[in-house]
């Protein structure tokens, strides 16, 4: 899977058909170690992955 701007291991995963959606909790967003939320989108048959939209907390502040 290509991992786009996932820079940490994912800690789950679910997979329907061509949509991957990875859990990051320690994932750096707006604060370090925020986490996020990734999806993929398979490409060729499902041997390519591509990010399609990260998800973050855009509210958080270092001390939350």
């Amino acid at each position: 899977m290509a991992t786009g701007g996932l820079r940490t291991g994912g800690t789950a995963v679910a997979i329907d058909g061509d949509l991957a959606v990875v859990g990051a909790p320690i994932d750096d967003g707006p604060v370090t170690g925020s986490g996020a939320v990734y999806f993929f989108e398979a490409h060729v048959a499902g041997t390519d992955w591509v990010e399609v939209l990260k998800i973050e907390d855009p509210s958080l502040v270092n001390g939350d």
